[in-house]
């Protein structure tokens, strides 16, 4: 799955609309211009804040993704109120056509499953923002462990084996600290790695890992 991408709903004071379920979205996909179900589509508000996780299909080679999101009749966002995306590109803010909410990348985990962070930033499951994978053809997790690294491109470890979190069967995350983060940016590379409970080792994803020159922080 790709995301989470943020929907921020807010009334036209600015007031956080919160509560919602997905049921509360209409949602529209289509796949090369065919209508398509949304089953694989979740859209899940973080606490109480407004704010909510969408994930999308991850798009499959040659074929081109609409998402349009609209108020499904109990948001109470403005009159005409509809966000759009289209995809395999990654969606971002200028993507949407926006009339009274907000939808931007913020996934560590491109589309592709490489990864792009900020040397410096924290990336919390709490705040929507842990490196997320999944895929069904893996093998099965549950009771295993999971480890996380990253190495420059002449070998030198940079982020060293940080522990990820099984969901289910088919689904991890990484969460990593600003002091995991703090290393040099650049283009590096890094893999996953599960050890099941038989012991048998399995590299889950392997990939570039960007990270980005932090301006604030400099």
């Amino acid at each position: 799955m790709n995301g989470p991408y943020i929907l921020t709903l807010r009334t036209a004071t600015g007031t956080p609309i919160t509560g919602k379920v997905k049921a509360d979205f209409a949602l529209t996909y289509y796949v090369d211009g065919a209508d398509t179900a949304t089953t694989a589509i979740t859209i899940t508000e973080v606490g109480s804040t407004g704010d909510y996780l969408l994930y999308v299909p991850d798009a499959a080679t040659n074929t081109d993704h609409t998402l349009i999101i609209e108020d499904g009749g109990s948001l109470g966002v403005a009159a005409g109120w509809q966000e759009r995306a289209t995809w395999p590109n990654r969606p971002d803010t200028a993507d949407f056509i926006s009339a009274g909410g907000t939808l931007t990348y913020s996934g560590a985990v491109t589309p592709t499953g490489d990864v792009e962070i900020v040397r410096g930033d924290d990336y919390s499951n709490t705040d929507g923002r842990a490196l997320n994978w999944t895929d069904a053809s893996w093998p099965t997790l549950t009771g295993g462990t999971i480890a996380f690294s990253v190495r420059d491109n002449e070998g030198i470890v940079l982020i060293d084996s940080i522990a990820g979190v099984i969901v289910d069967a088919s689904t991890i995350y990484v969460e990593l600290t600003a002091a995991q983060t703090t290393v040099d940016p650049g283009k590096h590379r890094f893999d996953v790695q599960a050890t099941l409970v038989s012991g048998r080792v399995v590299t889950l994803q392997l990939g570039k890992c960007r990270i980005f020159q932090e301006v604030t922080r400099m």
